[in-house]
């Protein structure tokens, strides 16, 4: 049923009544599943022949549909690829003056563009009707050069992304990938014949994600300022992405060098760049709250997320929204110790009753309970949750060892007495042991650890201190 509900948003195909009707709302509407939705038709054959027309009528009505939410880029990239099966239909049914006419405008469009698939399918249907169907040996001649030409270049691309993927499957399988250094450092050897925008992507991606591997900070900017300037110097008009990405990439490594003013700048370049409430725009934004945060600005987390949380969002996604939430409930939590403008009453087991974190970002659930039960005064409550610490972490053996650190910090303060000159001294070998390991600054950062500890520590000092 999701994937009706997917494919239902770029058709321009909406059924009027009828079972299709009927299966469009339940699926689509009311997001009900394939085996909730059964019930409602004769019988299981039946819902499976409702299921496959609808499903061919909404692929159907992508054609149809204009694509006025993405961007021009986008939606050229598309036109040109419907022009190109076009074509193709209108050769193999017999029209061959309209079909290579088309044809022959596909494939400069695509040029223009850097469709490289494109410009050799079309070359090569091209080259086989100057060959046969209408002999023209100068004509044969061009389009030979460029399926020639265009075929390196896809076959350079190929190993790009090839290798961008067996190098990612790697890392997250936990295989050792220097086995795939030498194909790397053979790709570089391409760029003096290939200046084609998706083979210099993969490569640029494939270079970056294995000098992250490797924590190799500089090379990564290095590399991403290549790739801008790369991008920058091309002709064609290029997906966002191309230049989004990188500057993307080198967000968090600036703010852990706490170069914050240039974090700052490569933020809002990069919120230029996405569709207002795309995805891309949330995980620009998720940085910019980020850096508002390890700054210690957090006003600026605040407009973050107030805008964030007022723009239309052109996508589902339970996992964007909590980490909003997330973000909501520290700033509720520096407006109650006055770091921020007072944000009204905030509800805390309403809050974390109503989120579902992901594994990384669970514990921020039980962080913000004991931060706010200690700043609302509520001790009976916070010295009950404090006491579970040592239970959560031997049930979370897993915990990152800064996280693990500070819940014993947190700890302390109750076996301080909420004194701070104890409860410090209670404190202090986990604060030391907190201070040694440094934060993994990527985006999963928001979910990790959105407000760094040591402030969030330096925060609670103040507050005993000012009791």
């Amino acid at each position: 049923m999701e994937t009706l509900k997917e494919i239902s948003f770029f058709s321009a195909f909406q059924p009027e009544n009828g079972d299709l009707l009927k299966l469009f709302h339940l699926a689509v509407e009311k997001e009900f599943s394939r085996e909730d939705a059964i019930i409602f038709f004769p019988s299981k054959n039946h819902f499976n022949v409702i299921y496959k027309k609808l499903k061919d009528k909404l692929l159907d009505g992508i054609l149809l549909n204009s694509f006025k939410n993405l961007t021009k880029v986008q939606v050229t990239h598309f036109k040109i690829r419907k022009r190109s099966v076009e074509s193709i239909m209108l050769l193999y049914s017999g029209k061959k003056i309209a079909g290579v006419k088309i044809a022959e405008e596909t494939l400069v469009a695509a040029m223009k563009y850097g469709l490289v698939d494109i410009v050799l399918s079309m070359s090569r249907e091209l080259e086989n009707h100057y060959a046969g169907v209408d002999s023209n040996r100068r004509k044969w001649k061009k389009f030979h050069s460029i399926t020639a030409q265009y075929l390196t270049y896809l076959t350079h691309e190929c190993a790009a992304q090839s290798l961008y993927s067996e190098l990612a499957s790697c890392i997250r399988s936990k295989i050792d990938p220097s086995y795939l250094l030498p194909k790397i450092k053979v790709l570089q050897t391409f760029y003096s014949v290939n200046n084609q925008y998706k083979f210099r992507f993969y490569s640029y991606m494939t270079i970056n994600l294995y000098a992250l591997y490797n924590n190799d900070q500089l090379a990564i900017i290095k590399v991403s300022k290549e790739a801008i300037s790369f991008f920058s110097s091309c002709s064609c008009h290029l997906p966002y992405i191309t230049q989004w990405n990188f500057k993307f990439q080198m967000i968090p490594i600036y703010l852990n060098q706490k170069k914050y003013a240039k974090a700052e700048i490569i933020i809002r370049e990069c919120i230029q760049y996405p569709t207002k409430g795309s995805y891309n725009w949330h995980l620009t934004l998720f940085y910019q709250a980020i850096l508002g945060f390890y700054s210690n600005k957090p006003q600026i987390a605040f407009k973050t997320w107030k805008l964030a949380t007022s723009t239309t969002k052109k996508f589902q996604s339970e996992a964007i929204d909590n980490r909003w939430r997330i973000i909501k409930a520290y700033l509720y939590f520096y407006a109650k110790v006055n770091r921020i403008a007072s944000l009204g009453p905030f509800r805390l087991y309403r809050f974390l009753n109503s989120v579902e974190a992901n594994p990384k970002g669970k514990v921020n659930l039980y962080i913000l309970e004991l931060l706010h039960l200690l700043v609302d005064g509520k001790k009976s409550q916070f010295m009950k949750q404090a006491e579970y610490v040592e239970t959560y972490l031997r049930l979370n053996p897993r915990l990152p060892k800064r996280t693990r650190h500070f819940l014993r910090m947190l700890r302390a303060v109750e076996i301080g007495d909420y004194h701070i000159v104890r409860v410090t001294a209670h404190a202090k070998k986990y604060y030391q042991k907190l201070q040694k390991i440094e934060v993994i600054l990527d985006i999963n950062v928001a979910d990790a650890e959105p407000v760094k500890y040591e402030i969030l520590w330096d925060i609670v000092l103040e507050f005993l201190q000012k009791k």
